[in-house]
C-alpha cells in the first residue's frame, strides 16, 4: 500500500519530464525515479535496464507509453474537475490501477 507519493510533470518545449516518488506503508523504503519522454532508444536506464518512453497530449490528458524488454506499460495523467491528478496505469497481466494525487 502506498503511504505517500509525489508526481511532478514538466513540459518544456515539447520535452516532457516525469518524476515520481513513492513511499510504501510499513517500509522505510522510498522508490524514486524520473525519466524523459520522447527520448532516443536506450536513453533512459532504471535498475540496469533500458527503456523508451513516448508521450503525447490528447486534449488535457497526457498519455505515456513505456517499452522495456518485452513489456509495454501505458499511463494516463489527467486533472479531474475536483483538482485531483488521476494517474491510470495499465500493465500486461494486471488490472488497470488508478491513483489520485492532491495538488500541493
Amino acid at each position: 500500500v502506498i503511504q505517500t507519493a509525489t508526481v511532478t510533470i514538466n513540459d518544456r518545449e515539447h520535452n516532457i519530464y516525469i518524476s515520481r516518488n513513492f513511499t510504501y506503508e510499513g517500509d522505510s523504503e522510498t522508490v524514486s525515479y524520473s525519466f524523459t519522454t520522447d527520448s532516443r532508444e536506450h536513453a533512459n536506464i532504471r535498475q540496469g535496464q533500458t527503456f523508451k518512453s513516448k508521450a503525447n497530449w490528447d486534449g488535457n490528458v497526457l498519455k505515456v507509453t513505456t517499452i522495456g524488454g518485452n513489456l509495454t506499460k501505458r499511463e494516463q495523467y489527467s486533472l479531474r474537475p475536483d483538482g485531483l491528478l488521476m494517474l491510470v496505469v495499465e500493465r500486461p497481466g494486471h488490472p488497470p490501477l488508478a491513483l489520485y494525487f492532491q495538488h500541493q
